[in-house]
């Protein structure tokens, strides 16, 4: 992540994980979050346009845990005005994959490429 912060300054989001467990700071558009999920042992992205719709990019599970769901609410705190929108793509194989997944989907975005292709 922070290699992406600082090849992409203008992007918001990316903020630490580790700090992320505790509390992220919101952002109302234009970011992109890599989160962990302790519950899973998992890793997800999300990401948010300025039209307020949240692309959620998860490789491995079809809906976010409660702990994923607390992350969300606080990074886009007007969540009642964003629309949370689950994205196709390509599903693990492996059971410890989901970083690189994860690392690759917030590449393909900071790129403005489509992480389903």
């Amino acid at each position: 992540m922070i290699l992406l912060r600082n090849q992409f300054p203008q992007l918001l989001g990316l903020q630490n994980i580790n700090v992320g467990q505790l509390e992220y700071r919101p952002f109302r558009h234009n970011s992109i979050q890599i989160h962990n999920d302790a519950s899973r042992n998992h890793w997800l992205v999300s990401c948010a346009d300025k039209e307020g719709k949240v692309s959620i990019y998860d490789s491995s599970f079809d809906q976010t845990s409660d702990q994923v769901d607390v992350q969300l609410a606080q990074i886009y705190p007007q969540s009642a005005k964003f629309v949370y929108v689950r994205e196709r793509m390509q599903q693990q194989e492996g059971t410890i994959d989901c970083g690189l997944f994860a690392a690759a989907v917030c590449t393909s975005l900071v790129l403005r490429r489509n992480p389903a292709n």
